[in-house]
């Protein structure tokens, strides 16, 4: 899926891998998509990301540092999907195991 906004073209990656998971939403997290290119061993892969439900603990504990950089680390690992086109790898892996991806996550022991 394709949106022009502020001259910049953007790419859902969640939309693009849906097909590729049964058209599920099930497991298709950043970080869920993340663990998996490491571990189908894309290159370079940005350091872990945690669960966005961490967002509403450090809010109501005032950790507002740790939401920027929960942020900051989200941007850099969507970045990293565009420029490495991890998600043509990724379907890629999945068309060539005939698998969906939430299976490949289970079979590779991606439990988030």
């Amino acid at each position: 899926m394709l949106f022009w906004h502020h001259q910049v073209y953007v790419i859902d990656f969640l939309q693009q891998l849906l097909p590729y998971n049964d058209f599920r939403f099930y497991k298709l997290s950043l970080a869920n998509v993340v663990e998996l290119a490491k571990k189908i061993e894309i290159s370079y892969v940005p350091e872990p990301l945690e669960s966005g439900e961490k967002i509403r603990e450090y809010y109501e504990n005032n950790e507002y540092d740790k939401i920027e950089q929960h942020l900051s680390r989200n941007l850099i690992a969507t970045r990293w999907l565009y420029q490495m086109m991890a998600t043509k790898k990724i379907i890629d892996y999945s068309t060539k195991k005939e698998k969906p991806l939430f299976q490949i996550m289970k079979d590779l022991g991606i439990t988030n």
